[in-house]
């Protein structure tokens, strides 16, 4: 198994984040989760409507990789939910590739009971975790593993071939 510290989630763009969440949250039974476009999307970037207990749920997707601040993080992430209020979901998820913090997910709560929607953060360790144990394929898809991989073997197999013809 490929351990998840070494993702680098620097290496993807903002949208190939955004892809990728989406995927791991159909995997997680929001199988109708609806990708809304890249801008200008009031702070959804999917939404997922479950119509037998009509509930909104609104995902954002942040490809936050640097060390913030508790006190940062919690200002991005209270404009963050604070932006969706106008679209009445019950459920707001907030993804991102930051570092785990016990603080801010503590804090969460608080915010979640003063804006009249459940707040979910999930932060890198989430994501790693899935790529790690559920899908590899999605690793090597965002994260170019296999291929690296697959070019590693392909030199080391062009080099015996080439040791092979030098010796003879």
């Amino acid at each position: 198994m490929i351990m998840s510290h070494h993702i680098d989630f620097e290496s993807i763009s903002w949208e190939q984040f955004e892809d990728l969440c989406v995927d791991l949250w159909f995997d997680e039974g929001y199988t109708n989760i609806r990708p809304m476009g890249r801008r200008n999307e009031g702070g959804r970037d999917a939404i997922f409507v479950d119509t037998e207990l009509e509930e909104l749920t609104v995902f954002q997707f942040k490809c936050w990789s640097s060390h913030y601040s508790t006190s940062a993080l919690k200002v991005m992430i209270r404009k963050a939910a604070e932006k969706i209020v106008k679209f009445g979901p019950k459920k707001f998820i907030l993804n991102s590739a930051h570092l785990p913090n016990a603080a801010v997910n503590d804090w969460i709560s608080e915010l979640s009971g003063s804006l009249g929607f459940d707040i979910e953060y999930w932060d890198r360790s989430w994501i790693d975790l899935r790529l790690d144990n559920n899908r590899q394929d999605l690793r090597n898809s965002y994260f170019d593993v296999e291929m690296a991989h697959h070019t590693w073997r392909s030199l080391v197999s062009t080099s015996k071939n080439q040791l092979a013809l030098a010796i003879r």
